[in-house]
């Protein structure tokens, strides 16, 4: 009897041992699949965690064939985060150096301005060499380490240098008419050449390298006072708007391809103060001092848009002909369609808005205001940037929509880079008067501003135009004491490497 009741405990036991080692090889085994997909989705931890090396299923019967792969998947599975952890080292590594050369780079930038605003100190001379050496390493400081291009105080100080040598890059134009008064700029297609109209009628044509000049005889009425000008886009017709010496409102379009044919605009109001060429060569007009808005087409004149306020400014789309844009007294801003003759109020300001553009690949509509202050719209949102210390006269867009050139009554002109606005802009300011018109010139190499002083300069748009002109004017390098002076904490180096010195 008691042998079996044995029998029966021990089969009793046996079922249930056989019952738990099946649910632990079963949990196992899902384990084990658990760990496949981990090790698959790349989290080798996890691998790790499902499949430990001790107290685990992988302890309990290494002959198993679940065991020979679940050892296998672990050993990867250290593989891999070994592999990981080498890479995070040689990344986090590899960071280190680049923050470290990015400091680097930001230190030679900070004493390259510094060495600039010391160089731009320095205007007599017995300052002669160590002026443009200061600005020619500090350029190089500069550029070689990604300075942003639009610093002032780089380009000032090598512009400055070049200016005290008398470097052609920097000449101005003294005296361009016999009289004061406001002269207007158009570029014209050649690089460097540009048209100016003074304010009595007479035209002339630049060269911006070397100065040279043509005066364009054109058939002006006598007495004509203009104000305005536009060039068409093929740059074949010259439009001067202004009044005629009977003080009413006037319009001359000069043919410029040798045919020496004048279209003569009368009786336009009481004055037209703005003309702008579109693409298809139709003028837009304001004329009646500004109350009224005319396009001049196939030979006739339509009136467009008339107001009871005056319209300041109008810029033509470069993108859709029929597209205009118009400032007024009271601050706003209308966009206007010529064809379906609809308007749309699209800026509401506190104070009059003479200078406003729209570029072809920029998709703000940009304005400035009396207080200097620059303003980017589109659709309905408006970013606002302090420019200059007095109302701003013109915006000009480069044809390429890279750049905007600001100018302003403080007697300044600043050129912002349009691919990134938060970036500082390069501030003009050798001018011995309020700037009165600013425009780029074809090629977008030069900036060309006038003043009512009867001065016209051409500014490099770019820092890297000015290359290593400066070291074509001097004679020597720095010694170790001056190098020591003014360029501590870094071994000496020859600023100018070709010159060779006695």
């Amino acid at each position: 009897m008691n042998k079996k009741i044995f029998h029966i405990a021990l089969s009793i036991f046996l079922i249930g041992f056989a019952s738990i080692a099946n649910s632990q090889t079963e949990e196992c085994r899902k384990k084990l699949s658990d760990a496949k997909s981990s090790f698959e989705n790349g989290d080798y931890n996890e691998v790790i965690k499902l499949l430990p090396l001790e107290g685990g299923c992988l302890s309990k019967n290494s002959s198993t064939e679940y065991q020979k792969d679940g050892y296998k998947l672990v050993a990867f599975a250290f593989q891999k985060l070994e592999k990981q952890h080498a890479e995070f080292a040689q990344n986090a590594f590899e960071i280190a150096e680049e923050k470290a050369a990015k400091a680097k780079q930001r230190q030679y930038q900070q004493l390259a301005k510094a060495m600039s605003l010391r160089s731009l100190q320095m205007e007599t001379e017995e300052f002669r060499e160590i002026k443009g050496l200061l600005a020619e390493q500090a350029y190089t400081f500069y550029t070689n380490n990604e300075g942003n291009p639009m610093s002032s105080e780089v380009y000032n100080s090598v512009y400055s240098a070049l200016k005290f040598y008398g470097n052609p890059i920097t000449k101005k134009i003294e005296n361009a008419y016999a009289v004061s008064g406001d002269i207007l700029l158009l570029p014209v297609l050649k690089k460097d050449e540009i048209y100016s109209v003074h304010q009595n009628g007479e035209v002339i044509k630049w060269n911006g390298i070397n100065g040279s000049n043509e005066k364009v005889k054109l058939a002006s009425s006598e007495g004509f006072t203009v104000k305005s000008v536009s060039l068409s886009l093929d740059n074949r017709f010259l439009a001067m708007g202004g009044r005629d010496k009977q003080m009413n409102g006037y319009v001359e379009i000069h043919d410029l391809s040798g045919q020496d044919k004048v279209i003569q605009l009368n009786k336009l109001g009481k004055g037209v103060t703005k003309v702008a060429f579109g693409p298809s060569n139709q003028l837009f007009i304001l004329d009646d001092l500004g109350k009224n808005l005319s396009v001049y087409q196939n030979t006739q004149i339509k009136k467009l848009l008339p107001s009871d306020t005056k319209w300041l400014n109008i810029v033509v789309s470069p993108k859709d002909e029929t597209t205009v844009y118009l400032s007024n007294e009271n601050g706003n801003i209308v966009k206007y369609n010529t064809v379906g003759k609809q308007s749309e109020l699209v800026v509401e300001f506190n104070a009059p808005i003479n200078a406003i553009n729209v570029g072809t690949y920029f998709p703000y509509l940009i304005y400035g205001d009396q207080n200097g202050t620059i303003h980017f719209q589109q659709d309905g949102k408006t970013i606002s940037i302090p420019a200059h210390k007095a109302a701003i006269t013109q915006l000009a867009i480069s044809s390429d929509g890279k750049y905007l050139a600001s100018a302003s009554f403080d007697e300044t002109v600043r050129i912002w880079d349009l691919s990134n606005l938060s970036k500082e802009s390069i501030l003009l300011n050798d001018h011995n008067d309020k700037v009165s018109n600013i425009a780029f010139s074809a090629d977008n190499s030069r900036l060309i501003a006038s003043t009512r002083t009867r001065t016209i300069s051409f500014w490099p748009v770019q820092l890297s135009d000015f290359g290593d002109k400066i070291c074509q004017n001097l004679t020597r390098n720095m010694t170790n004491e001056e190098w020591q002076r003014y360029v501590p904490g870094v071994n000496y180096q020859k600023t100018c490497p070709n010159i060779i010195e006695q």
